[in-house]
């Protein structure tokens, strides 16, 4: 299922909605059909459990649109290319930034990671050990 939100842009303050309540994944890339994006997101449908347990939001930055990622789902909406300008430091077709609760930036690569990888990072993170403490 896709929906479309013709006409609407998103801008940076709109990221800001997820601050104290997602994670992020930033998933930057030239254009929509990137390869390490593809293997990225199969990546990712491995293990849906752990992405909402880990309250991680998928977002697919390109420069003129925004898509927020779910197998059920897709929203894509236009962006203006700020977005993407603000997160992209890298001259590769693909790079991957995790954005904390707390809205700073925990780690960046240019290139697809497993879920051991990143699940490792944030289980480091004291938000999440404190989520886990708290279950």
């Amino acid at each position: 299922m896709l929906i479309l939100f013709a006409g609407t842009q998103l801008s940076a303050q709109d990221i800001e909605q997820y601050r104290w309540k997602n994670r992020l994944v930033l998933l930057l890339t030239d254009h929509p059909e990137d390869q390490a994006l593809q293997k990225q997101l199969k990546v990712f449908e491995s293990n849906l459990e752990g992405l909402k347990e880990r309250k991680l939001e998928i977002i697919h930055l390109c420069p003129d649109q925004i898509r927020i990622w779910d197998p059920a789902a897709d929203i894509l909406s236009k962006s203006d290319g700020q977005i993407y300008q603000k997160y992209r430091s890298k001259s590769t077709s693909f790079e991957m930034v995790l954005i904390g609760l707390d809205g700073g930036e925990k780690l960046r690569t240019a290139s697809p990671i497993s879920l051991d990888r990143l699940f490792a990072v944030i289980d480091a993170m004291p938000m999440r050990r404190w989520e886990l403490d708290d279950k």
